[in-house]
């Protein structure tokens, strides 16, 4: 077994980090909206070609957006449950899979 001593974050670099975390869950909402955009432009282009029906277009779009409020909401609600773990600790938790992240002082 090999130890390495790491010493304990302060607590400055331990809002640097937050920081950070919370630059990388923006840079992934908008990687999700720009994926909607997408999206979008691709049901809307599949109509104008006419390969697909209006109502299929509105059903798409729908459930487009649906997927993205689900997402970026989880993202929210998981920001919110940002929580101190034990004295001198910060827990970050996010449901985008990029994003997870836990930093612990040791």
């Amino acid at each position: 077994m090999i130890r390495i001593p790491i010493p304990p974050l302060t607590d400055e670099r331990r809002k640097e980090l937050s920081r950070h975390v919370h630059k990388q869950a923006e840079e992934g909402r908008n990687v999700v909206r720009n994926v909607r955009r997408d999206a979008n432009e691709r049901l809307k282009k599949l109509l104008k070609e006419h390969k697909i029906s209006e109502d299929d277009e509105r059903k798409g779009l729908d459930q487009v957006q649906k997927m993205t409020d689900d997402h970026i909401e989880a993202d929210r609600r998981a920001a919110e449950e940002e929580r101190p773990g034990p004295p001198g600790s910060l827990v970050i938790r996010t449901t985008t899979p990029i994003i997870r992240a836990v930093c612990r002082r040791s």
